[in-house]
């Protein structure tokens, strides 16, 4: 049986689009079916094309139905971003900006709003896309 992970990677993301998060264990486990016990949406991970208002284009993750955190991987590590904690937020897209000279942006609110779409190609699962803003 699979213990879990403490983080996934985009490897991991990119093999299973789904992931859920144990918040009893603190691991994450791929999502196979639907009949896997969750206590709620806000536990699942789903894969996720994010577009800037610049148009570029991130790779990363929603969780839940992503309106309230999401997770950008880029330069080999995760930025995360979460309404429930704005100052972290603004703090890791910032550095995000920082690490990232090829992306168009002198400060991370030129960032959002970012629309994205999942990107799950899975069934049961449907795909849908909106927007995520720390505003």
């Amino acid at each position: 049986m699979d213990s879990g992970k403490e983080e996934i990677t985009w490897d991991d993301l990119e093999s299973h689009p789904v992931w859920h998060f144990d918040p009893d264990t603190d691991l994450f486990k791929p999502l196979i079916n639907l009949d896997d016990p969750i206590g709620s949406v806000d536990e699942l991970h789903f894969r996720a094309i994010f577009t800037c208002p610049n148009g570029q284009e991130l790779l990363g993750s929603v969780a839940g139905d992503g309106t309230t955190a999401i997770g950008i991987f880029r330069n080999g590590r995760w930025y995360a971003a979460n309404k429930n904690w704005e100052d972290a937020s603004w703090g890791q897209l910032s550095k995000l900006v920082e690490d990232s000279s090829d992306l168009i942006f002198t400060d991370a609110r030129q960032l959002l709003p970012l629309r994205f779409r999942t990107e799950i190609g899975i069934e049961p699962f449907i795909e849908w896309n909106g927007v995520f803003d720390l505003n």
